[in-house]
This record gives C-alpha cells, structure tokens and sequence, in this order.
C-alpha cells in the first residue's frame, strides 16, 4: 500500500494547494521576466563590437621619411644602415643609424641630442661629402631628425632580434626596449663659463695641447705623423689637421668646447675633463692654428650666382675682356672620397647676351693630368650639372624622376685635338706602334672596341670638342647626347696656378635634354671637378651642393 493512501482526503488537498503557491508565484515571477528579456531582445538589435580607434598618424615621421628618400637615401641607405648606392664612393663612409655612433655631440654619453642633430644637418660635415640641408625649413629639418631617430631604431631593434651564437633570440618587446636605451640621448655636457680675453692663457693653452693633443696632431696642428689611427668601422684615418680649418662640427670656440669635452663618437678622439682655464686656453690654442679665412672656404653654403647681360658676341676664350667685370663667386668643392690635398674650390663668372651664355670655371691645380698613358693614369676634367626643378634631387647624377643636363670637359680630349692621341709607342715602348700589330683584329671592328663600335660619341677615337652635352637619371645612366644635341663648345687654358675653362651654348635649345635658359629665369647648378693626379674618374671626384643661377 502507497503512503498516499494513509494521509486523509481533505488534508492532502490543502497540503498540496499550500505548497504550490510559492511556486507557482515564483514561475510568474520568473516567465515574467524571461518575457521581459525576450521581448527586450526581440525589439533592440544587438550592440555591434566596437572597433579600436586607429592611432593618430605621425605626420612629422611621415614627412620625415618622403624627405629621407629623396635627400639622403642614396648614401645611408633604405634602412638607414650606412649601405646607399653611392657609399662605396664615399669617406668617410655615410653614418649607419642603428650603431648610435654620431660624431657630433654636445651629451654626455655620446648620442647627440635633437639640437646637435638639426645643427649637423643645418651646416652639414665639412671634411666629409655630408653637404649642408641649411636651405630646408625649420620644421623640415625636425622632420628628419624623427625619420633619423625611427630608422636607428629599427635598425637596432632587427640586429637584436638576430639569433645569437648559441640561435638564442630575444622577443621584439625587450629588442625595443633595449634599442630605446642604448639610443636615448644623455645630459648635456655642462661647459664652463668662458673667462674675459684675459683669463686666457696662451702658454697654459700651449702646455695643455702638448699633454693631450700633440700625440696625434703634432706640435704643429697638421696631424700627419701618427698612422696607426682608425675609426671604429677600422677605416684608417689622420687626426684633424688644423690648419686647414676643416672642422665637422664647426670652428667657433664653442664648438671646440663640445669636441674637447664630449669627444667625437666613433673616432679615436676621446672626451676630456679639464678645469675651466685649460679648456678655455687650449681652444684658444687650437684656433690660433686656423689659417685666416680656412672654414670659409671649406663651408658649403648655397648661394644665388648672377649671370650678367653684356652687350655684343661673347668670346669663350678666358682672356677675353668680357670676363673682367664679371662677378667672381668661389665654390667650396668637397671630395667625395676626402683627402686633405685637394681642389678647395672653384671660382665661377657667367654672363650672357640674349642668345648666348657663358660660363667661365677657374681653379687651382698643381699638375697638369691630360694625357692616359696606362691605367694607372687619369686626366683632369670638369663639369657643369643643370636641373629646372625648384625642388631639385640629390646633387649626384639626378634620379629617375628628375634628369639633370650635365656639360662636361675633359683635359686629356684637350690634348688630343692639338697634337693627336698618344700612340702605344710613347704609353707602352716596349709594344709596337700600331694598335693593329699589338691586338688581334680590326681596329674598325665593334669587338675591338665596343664602345667605338657600338657608336658612343665618348668612345670616338677622333673628337670634334673636348666638351660633351650629356644627360643622367641616376647612378649609372650617363649618356651622351646624340650629334644633334653636341651643342656645348669651349676654350680651355692652363697657367702655373691651374686650368681655366669656358663652357659656351646658345639659350634656346630644341633638344629635350637641354636645361632651358633664358633671361629672367633661375635654375640650380652644380659643379664638379675631377684631379687626374689624386686618381679622380667618374663617381671619384669633387663636388658642389646646388647653387641658384640667375639669368639678368
């Protein structure tokens, strides 16, 4: 028998009715609500997930980079590791960011400050074939700086998370965090007061020297004896010579303070405490050894040259009168393999009449290079580089984008057009005389000499000028014009003191590849110069930043 069965009829009833009432309250309670719910649900669409916000775009970096690539990509490289298309012409060689070695610094660990940076690029590395940026704005300038500071950090950052020796790796959270370290700038050198004219010492400054500087740039401040010195890429190198007033970091005698008291990072000159009446006396010192004039004549900065309207025919000869109330302008030149023996500059004039110009080119050379008796030969030479744009490339050979008219002379061509080409027997006696009994095939043949065969009016073993009018879009794409557009001509001469050279063309000009001239009209020029006798060819040589050539 169940146990229902012995609870009373009437007691079960109430029983069951007393305990479902709770119940039932608690499922109204509870329908009601998932009605509520389902309703709310059924009459409200669903919150879409909410997006990040994009981070806010670094308009400075963003500018910074496009002027990056158009400025300086060439020698320090996409990347900013010192590996440009151009470095291998260069010395010293084009700074590699991510090494955090900057030779100019006023901080104390050796990692230049924004200011340092700016001031580098403002007035460039006289000594070096860094050229100034001094015409770009200010806010420019800053802008390179940031794509600078990006490109080192990246850079460091992809080193670090290289697998070691052992193929142990680093995350890119501790690479960034090590990279910001070891490129974060430090405290500024802290210069004393510089004392009154009389608080300086000149026999202090001379005994200071002697102790810590003659070692390696003489008593005399040439720096050509000690030879054991190199950089920290293992590149040999001298001490300043200081003579020649070529500093990288400027002459004044602040500037000085700085190199003295925070060294020059990744050289072998070390930074160096000194009381207040040392340092001072020995600046002093150093300065007393500049030639009058010497950092003038090394610093480029870009200047307006005017090319002056004269009446009547122009004369390319360079005794011509035309020349002698035409303004002179000197031209820093900078080597871009750097030697101190050099061509410090050239001296330019132009005038023209309205339907021609003339530009006259005047320097200093020791020795006279026109003829290539054998490889180890190379002639002087000179080139005058064109382009309209306001906004022009790198000074070297222009870019894809930009093609730049180059006029170009050669001394050795000079030579050729009065007394012929040097024969094999007086480069070579021991060879014959003919170039037929001394190679096998026809002189006339392409596979004798291609250049010749192939119809490159530079290979031409005859020439009607020793001056071509040629086009470049780049490294490795000088061309000569075809016959039609030879319309560049000339008169060169030499003295005792070096070459003087004329470069002639009419201003109007129907090949495309002419710069366009005309009066009233600016365009940039550039020059560059070759010395046969310091192994100067093609990408070896000295140049000029772009200077503004104003026609009257």
């Amino acid at each position: 028998m169940s146990s229902e069965e012995n609870v009373e009829p009437g007691s079960r009833r109430a029983g069951s009715s007393n305990s479902f009432l709770p119940v039932l309250l608690l499922a109204l309670i509870l329908a009601a609500g998932g009605a509520y719910y389902f309703l709310q649900s059924d009459t409200t669409a669903p919150t879409p997930p909410q997006e990040l916000p994009a981070p806010p775009r670094d308009v400075v970096l963003e500018r910074g980079l496009v002027l990056y690539e158009k400025n300086c990509v060439s020698c320090h490289g996409a990347e900013g590791l010192g590996d440009g298309t151009a470095a291998y012409l260069l010395y010293p060689k084009p700074r590699d960011f991510s090494s955090g070695s900057f030779r100019i610094t006023s901080r104390q660990r050796g990692l230049p400050g924004d200011d340092d940076m700016i001031r580098t690029l403002r007035y460039g590395m006289p000594g070096s074939s860094m050229p100034p940026w001094g015409h770009l704005p200010e806010e420019d300038l800053t802008a390179l700086v940031r794509a600078i500071r990006h490109l080192a950090t990246e850079g460091k950052v992809l080193q670090l998370m290289e697998p070691d020796e052992y193929g142990e790796t680093i995350s890119e959270k501790e690479a960034r965090e090590i990279a910001h370290n070891f490129l974060k700038s430090g405290d500024r050198v802290q210069l004393p007061a510089r004392p009154a004219a009389a608080g300086i010492d000149p026999e202090l400054g001379q005994k200071v020297y002697m102790k810590f500087c003659a070692a390696c740039h003489d008593e005399d401040g040439r720096g050509r004896k000690k030879r054991d010195l190199v950089d920290s890429d293992g590149y040999a190198l001298y001490a300043r010579d200081f003579t020649q007033g070529v500093f990288k970091g400027g002459s004044e005698p602040e500037d000085l303070a700085y190199r003295i008291s925070a060294g020059i990072p990744g050289g072998p000159m070390p930074g160096a405490e000194m009381k207040p009446e040392e340092l001072w006396s020995l600046v002093e010192h150093v300065r007393g050894m500049i030639k009058p004039g010497a950092q003038e004549r090394v610093q480029q900065v870009r200047k307006v040259l005017s090319v002056k309207n004269v009446a009547g025919d122009l004369s390319p000869d360079p005794d011509s009168a035309v020349w002698k109330n035409a303004p002179a302008t000197f031209l820093p030149l900078m080597p871009l393999w750097w030697r101190d023996d050099r061509v410090e500059g050239a001296t330019f004039r132009a005038v023209h009449n309205g339907s021609q110009v003339a530009i006259y080119l005047s320097w200093k050379d020791a020795s006279k290079n026109d003829q290539i008796l054998h490889q180890s030969f190379f002639g002087d030479g000179a080139g005058i580089q064109f382009t309209e744009s306001p906004d022009p490339p790198l000074f070297a050979m222009g870019t894809k984008d930009a093609q730049v008219n180059i006029w170009y002379w050669r001394a050795v061509r000079e030579r050729e057009l009065k007394d012929g080409p040097t024969s094999l027997k007086t480069a070579h006696p021991w060879m014959p005389d003919k170039k037929e009994d001394a190679y096998p095939g026809t002189p006339e043949e392409a596979t004798f000499s291609t250049g010749e065969g192939a119809g490159n009016p530079i290979s031409a073993p005859k020439h009607k000028s020793a001056f071509d009018d040629l086009n470049a879009a780049g490294f490795g794409t000088l061309t000569a014009q075809g016959a039609p557009g030879q319309n560049v001509r000339g008169v060169a001469r030499r003295d005792s003191d070096g070459w003087h050279v004329v470069f002639v063309r009419d201003l109007k000009s129907a090949d495309n590849g002419d710069v366009k001239l005309e009066a009233g009209k600016t365009v940039q020029m550039a020059l560059a110069i070759w010395d046969g006798a310091a192994g100067d060819r093609n990408g070896q040589k000295s140049v000029t930043i772009w200077h503004q050539l104003s026609l009257e």
